[in-house]
């Protein structure tokens, strides 16, 4: 409450950096693809911050009790969920190949 603009400086900061790593570092696809969603869904809740002061939030499921949330919600949970499976196939093929070597 009342921290709107330290919000929208994180958040841009945040966005930044992320697009800095889909650039430079992370050359895995699948990488880029969950980077390219989380940095989409925090560039849409900046977007709607600065322009409304709040996210808004508009999927309700009246079938069960559940957050309302957005499609850019949406899109940085399953970018978190596709960047856990890209260090866990990381951490596979790591032994993987350490295994060969031996």
């Amino acid at each position: 409450s009342g921290a709107r603009w330290l919000l929208i400086i994180l958040t841009a900061v945040g966005m930044g950096v992320l697009a800095w790593l889909l650039v430079k570092v992370v050359r895995h696809p699948l990488g880029q693809w969950s980077l390219a969603c989380i940095l989409g869904g925090g560039i849409g809740n900046l977007i709607d911050r600065v322009l409304n002061g709040v996210v808004v939030d508009y999927i309700n499921l009246l079938f069960m009790q559940f957050a309302v949330f957005n499609f850019a919600d949406i899109c940085v949970c399953v970018g978190v969920a596709l960047w856990v499976l890209v260090i866990f196939l990381d951490e596979v093929h790591a032994d993987d190949a350490a295994s060969k070597e031996q």
